[in-house]
């Protein structure tokens, strides 16, 4: 099952806490991104979140990572220009 950890976290931020772990997955925070939607979909399943609002946190949280990243490539290539 679902840690108490995590349900504690999604009792207090809510789904906030599942779209900066999802959108800062590949810049640092320790936990891979299969695991939150896999954790967003299995609270879902059970009814503790509503399924769509998290479908639509994870893809809007996507869209940020990708752009994220290219911010961060641009700046990299000024850097090195």
């Amino acid at each position: 099952m679902i840690s108490d950890i995590v349900l504690q976290l999604v009792d207090h931020y809510g789904y906030l806490f599942f779209f900066l772990a999802f959108c800062l997955g590949p810049f640092g925070v320790p936990v891979p991104n299969e695991i939150t939607i896999l954790t967003g979909g299995i609270l879902s399943n059970n009814g503790a979140l509503n399924p769509w609002i998290v479908y639509m946190l994870f893809s809007l949280a996507y869209l940020q990572q990708l752009q994220l990243l290219i911010l961060r490539a641009e700046s990299l290539e000024k850097n090195l220009n």
